[in-house]
């Protein structure tokens, strides 16, 4: 159950998501949509874990990761889009709504995905069609709905799969020690993580920017020094090259100056016509 959960809530904000990043100018954000993915969905599986040990009433504590992308809100417009997702696993933990059934989860996944499909069809079409007139600015988007809705996929085909398995095996190996340490290192790495990128927004920067470029720096580096080693190999071609190019050469006798040449300036392109709209 506690995996179950998980997934259905990771799969329907992920849904949620796709639609509203389809629209980039209307739904303007500053933070990524994974963030809040990640971070209400750990809020409903820390409120399963803690019903499953019978501890009902401290299931609210799950509220504190659901509430925690509102951290990165930085105006109106991503406010109005963490709405919906923080309000959706508000009402989830509080009516101990923690359980799925295979059936209802079928039906409800074989229709949303057929409106899924009609509703990225028509966005790639809509994209296409703006690709071919060249406009500066694009209307639609439908990288973030094809990533997110993806993800949908992936977390609903894993559910329905593991609730046809049943409830065998879900907490083999597992004692509730060993769960309790999970969610809290989980948990408080989540929460110092959204903190971070609440102060590396402040800095015009963002995590994952920091994560590739320290990934980046990390795969470069044997080739520079490969580089290093390869050029001091090559002294005599390097001191070739630089005669070659040496800028105090003028062309003209010792002493004298070398005469002032004119840049030619290149005529102005030609201003292409607008856009007839």
């Amino acid at each position: 159950m506690i995996l179950w959960m998980l997934l259905k809530t990771f799969g329907d904000l992920c849904l949620y998501f796709s639609v509203i990043g389809a629209f980039p100018g209307l739904f303007s954000h500053s933070f990524s949509f994974l963030w809040p993915v990640i971070s209400c969905s750990f809020g409903v599986l820390t409120a399963t874990v803690l019903s499953l040990w019978g501890k009902g009433k401290l299931r609210y504590l799950g509220l504190v990761f659901c509430f925690a992308p509102l951290l990165l809100v930085t105006g109106v417009l991503d406010l109005l889009i963490l709405v919906l997702p923080v309000a959706y696993c508000v009402l989830v933990i509080y009516k101990g709504q923690l359980s799925v059934d295979y059936s209802e989860y079928r039906t409800f996944f074989l229709r949303s995905i057929a409106l899924w499909a009609v509703f990225f069809g028509i966005v790639s079409l809509f994209c296409a069609f703006e690709s071919v007139l060249l406009l500066k600015e694009a209307t639609l988007d439908y990288q973030v709905p094809f990533q997110y809705g993806l993800l949908y996929c992936i977390a609903a085909v894993l559910l329905m799969r593991t609730l046809r398995l049943g409830v065998e095996n879900q907490n083999s190996g597992m004692n509730r020690l060993s769960n309790g340490i999970f969610l809290g290192g989980t948990g408080a790495l989540l929460i110092g993580a959204v903190i971070l990128e609440k102060y590396l927004q402040s800095q015009d920067t963002s995590l994952y920017w920091q994560v590739f470029l320290k990934a980046a720096t990390a795969v470069m580096v044997p080739f520079y020094w490969l580089f290093d080693r390869i050029t001091e190999l090559l002294p005599e071609y390097d001191k070739e090259f630089n005669e070659i190019w040496d800028p105090t050469e003028t062309g003209t006798g010792a002493g004298q100056a070398a005469p002032p040449t004119e840049i030619p300036i290149p005529p102005p392109a030609p201003e292409e016509a607008a856009f007839p709209w």
